[in-house]
């Protein structure tokens, strides 16, 4: 889903209410519909699902205000995907439903349809035959405006080098600093803490892109990045973008199915 779009733009385009939801009918792998699930999870209990020609979106924001992502998952993901043409919305709950997919193994085929006159959510798959309250979407946070910024530091790393260097800061400090240095020709994550210190350096042969960053830096919060890198896979390519005391962006993929963008406001300190 395009970084452009705007909550206005997304009201024009979607139905506002449980009652208008367009009829949704869907059989997915239980693992493919975990997959697209995990990153929203990560942010929020309850959210909009949003019904479109080519697959399913959401787009969420945490309480604070501090963590965004858009999440969408393509239709040639799923086994059969059939939605009316003019789209519509969904009020998930998202705690319930993940309890309900605990119970399926990786492989089960889910089958996923909307009952209009009971206004809930059929979910079958292997032996089990539930039903899932929905939640009127006029009760739910509005879907956040994601700014379009420029943000000129952009690496490219592995999902496994990403998330070691979140979990390395996270061992002497609840925050991180992201660190463009084109003099040692190097991206950092440092963190300082009371005695200790941490840092992992990538040079220009240990990003994927292979570029220099430029001179930027930023401090953002472990635990929200930890939250955000669980649902990215080993070998994922990640791409970062940040500059200073701006938010971080980075965007991934799951399997074949499953895009995801993450945007994390800064810590922005007193000068």
């Amino acid at each position: 889903m395009s970084s452009t779009e705007t909550t206005s733009d997304d009201d024009e385009q979607h139905s506002t209410t449980n009652d208008d939801a367009a009829p949704f009918e869907a059989i997915i792998e239980a693992r493919v519909l975990n997959d697209f699930l995990d990153p929203i999870d990560a942010i929020v209990e309850e959210f909009r699902l949003n019904l479109l020609s080519d697959g399913v979106s959401a787009e969420v924001v945490d309480p604070g205000n501090i963590a965004m992502a858009r999440v969408h998952l393509d239709s040639d993901a799923f086994e059969s995907f059939e939605v009316a043409s003019e789209g519509g919305q969904l009020g998930v709950p998202l705690v319930k439903l993940r309890e309900l997919l605990d119970f399926a193994d990786p492989g089960d085929l889910v089958s996923l349809s909307l009952d209009q006159e009971t206004r809930k959510l059929a979910v079958e798959f292997d032996t089990i035959d539930a039903n899932v309250a929905l939640i009127d979407t006029d009760s739910l946070r509005r879907e956040p405006d994601i700014p379009e910024l420029e943000l000129p530091v952009k690496v490219a790393l592995e999902g496994s080098q990403y998330r070691r260097g979140v979990m390395l800061a996270d061992t002497v400090s609840d925050y991180v600093r992201f660190i463009g240095d084109t003099e040692a020709r190097e991206w950092r994550m440092d963190a300082d803490g009371d005695t200790d210190s941490r840092s992992e350096r990538f040079s220009r042969e240990d990003l994927i892109e292979g570029q220099v960053p430029d001179d930027h830096e930023s401090l953002f919060s472990t635990d929200y990045l930890k939250d955000l890198t669980k649902p990215i896979p080993d070998d994922s390519e990640v791409t970062l973008r940040h500059a200073t005391e701006r938010p971080v962006k980075f965007d991934y993929e799951i399997g074949d199915g499953v895009s995801v963008k993450n945007m994390l406001a800064p810590r922005i300190e007193a000068r």
